[in-house]
């Protein structure tokens, strides 16, 4: 029996997939507007169809200072991820992509090495995958992430 593709982005650089029937809009593009004091995490907000939005960028560290200033000199694209009026948004390195969910998992990363080493998320990913068309190539290693899991990860820093 196959399983329905999910789908795929890079947060952080990190190539993630999120569960099929996972609640998700893409918005290409998106105008962020700062939040003073705010943690590093959080990037700023959004406006969804009236409804504000906040975004986590998960490539701010703990230690950096607020960006809040710089934020809203680009546009921005961003997953968000949820169903309003509890929708949160993600920034994300570029569009989502079907990913197929054949590949066999591999075993967890038991530490965080390499690209895992300032994963803000690494909590949230449960299990990892490799992609036998693209196996040694960049981008065919996939890690699953819970987007529960994902939000409070970024959340509690």
């Amino acid at each position: 029996m196959t399983q329905p593709p999910s789908f795929g982005v890079r947060l952080a650089g990190i190539p993630v997939r999120l569960p099929a029937g996972t609640a998700l809009e893409y918005v290409a593009q998106a105008s962020l507007h700062p939040l003073p004091l705010a943690p590093a995490r959080v990037a700023g907000l959004m406006q969804l169809r009236g409804q504000p939005i906040v975004v986590l960028d998960p490539s701010a560290g703990r230690e950096a200072g607020s960006h809040a200033a710089n934020i809203a000199l680009a546009p921005h694209e961003v997953l968000v991820v949820g169903a309003m009026p509890h929708a949160v948004a993600v920034l994300v390195d570029s569009a989502p992509q079907r990913v197929p969910a054949e590949e066999a998992p591999l075993a967890l990363p038991l530490e965080r090495a390499d690209a895992m080493a300032h994963c803000a998320f690494f909590d949230a990913i449960v299990s990892h995958h490799a992609s036998a068309a693209e196996a040694g190539a960049e981008g065919g290693d996939w890690y699953d992430v819970d987007p529960a899991r994902l939000i409070a990860a970024l959340l509690a820093d």
